[in-house]
């Protein structure tokens, strides 16, 4: 699947400070999105609050992100939410 390839290559962007990070970045979130799997969109807005240098940019992904964990009781990947938003 291409998406999978797309998150590392955001991830890289981002760490290299480029300036098309957060646009690749969401392009990720979207795939995943479309692809209607939500908790690899999950981790990858987990993955960009870690790496770009303002996450707050994808707050909506953010959002939808923790609400989908939220629904799951997924508590350990919530605090991991906390502690990069922190």
């Amino acid at each position: 699947m291409r998406v999978q390839s797309k998150v590392p290559e955001a991830v890289i962007a981002a760490l290299e400070g480029a300036d098309d990070a957060e646009p690749r970045m969401r392009a990720s979130l979207l795939a995943w999105h479309s692809a209607e799997f939500p908790l690899d969109q999950a981790l990858t807005a987990l993955c960009a609050m870690r790496v770009l240098s303002d996450p707050s940019r994808l707050e909506s992904e953010v959002t939808s992100a923790r609400a989908y964990l939220e629904g799951l009781g997924a508590t350990s990947l919530l605090r991991r939410f906390d502690a990069a938003s922190a």
